[in-house]
């Protein structure tokens, strides 16, 4: 969903998902596997609307909508997304493969 984050500083519009654990474990073995860099679930979750194929479409369909929405309005016109990736002190492979197996299998 949309929410108008105003406390950044210029009323960006931020997208907001929730997410299932399979999800957000899913996404760690694909950046593992896409990065070289484990991370933690929790860190997954934001990582989820990217690899996700059911909140990519979503992040899109809102993306595409905000773009037609504010044709006209500058720079308003193109979308970044951005997703910061932290928090791997507390994986190893061996426990994203346990979480694999527990959330995927």
């Amino acid at each position: 969903g949309r929410c108008d984050d105003t406390s950044a500083g210029g009323g960006e519009d931020v997208l907001s998902y929730t997410c299932t654990d399979a999800e957000a474990v899913d996404a760690c073995v694909k950046f593992a596997l896409d990065h070289r860099m484990l991370v933690e679930p929790a860190c997954g979750a934001a990582l989820a609307p990217i690899y996700s194929e059911r909140l990519r479409g979503r992040l899109l369909e809102e993306l595409s909508g905000m773009r037609q929405s504010s044709s006209g309005d500058g720079d308003r016109g193109s979308s970044a997304i951005v997703v910061e990736v932290c928090g791997g002190s507390g994986v190893s492979a061996e426990l994203l493969m346990e979480w694999k197996k527990q959330f995927l299998e």
